[in-house]
């Protein structure tokens, strides 16, 4: 209790103050979810699944755009398929994302980074400024969070008045290379047109069929992603 207090003065004296959760082990401390700004759900950064479940997860109770995870130097990074590492990247991408340190030691900095990972991070990193302002949107659970690597996730953000929004999906490791995909939140009488990140190909959808038969996502390698943005015209 003396730490809420501590925290709500400070944000009376300094409103504009940015103060971070990562108290241990009580990731989701809700007498602090007023006050923070940011919430950093688990030290265990090295491990896209599980800093996506993280994520996810977290998304029940914060909302996303204050769900922080990172990027730090791991053996993750020494993938070279470009489809993997955009997964391994967009796995921290579901909320508040940045790249860090766990040590602050500067052979971990970014620049030591593979080749290979800077370039998925510099075209990730677009992409996410893409959507990025629709994480504080509403959020909506298409499949149940997952607690293993053998199944899909799904999560869409979607602008309170349907004009917008972002689903983003994992294959991780099912042998499903197919998920159908029910939207929610979107205007019933308008079309969209929606666009996959993974090849910027696009259509225009009515929006009666994206909510009612869905959409259907293929991915047919494991461990791969893929990112919808729809705009209703």
């Amino acid at each position: 209790m003396g730490k809420y207090d501590i925290w709500r003065v400070l944000h009376e004296r300094y409103p504009d103050l940015v103060l971070e959760n990562c108290g241990y082990p009580a990731r989701l401390d809700y007498g602090l979810a007023r006050y923070a700004r940011a919430h950093w759900l688990s030290d265990d950064t090295t491990n896209a699944l599980r800093c996506r479940q993280s994520q996810i997860h977290g998304s029940y109770v914060m909302p996303s755009a204050y769900n922080a995870a990172w990027v730090v130097k791991s053996d993750e990074l020494d993938e070279t398929a470009p489809d993997l590492l955009d997964s391994l990247i967009r796995s921290r991408m579901i909320g508040l994302f940045g790249m860090g340190t766990l040590l602050g030691t500067l052979p971990e900095r970014v620049s030591l980074y593979p080749q290979a990972a800077r370039e998925a991070l510099k075209r990730n990193i677009a992409q996410y400024k893409q959507y990025r302002h629709l994480l504080h949107e509403d959020v909506y659970h298409l499949l149940p969070p997952s607690t293993e690597s053998g199944q899909w996730d799904a999560i869409q953000f979607c602008t309170r008045d349907g004009s917008e929004a972002v689903l983003i999906v994992f294959r991780s490791t099912s042998p499903q290379a197919e998920q159908r995909l029910t939207l929610r939140g979107l205007s019933p009488d308008a079309s969209y047109d929606v666009t996959g990140l993974n090849t910027g190909h696009s259509d225009r959808r009515p929006a009666v069929t994206l909510t009612t038969e869905g959409l259907t996502v293929s991915l047919p390698k494991p461990d791969t992603s893929e990112i919808y943005l729809f705009n209703r015209r």
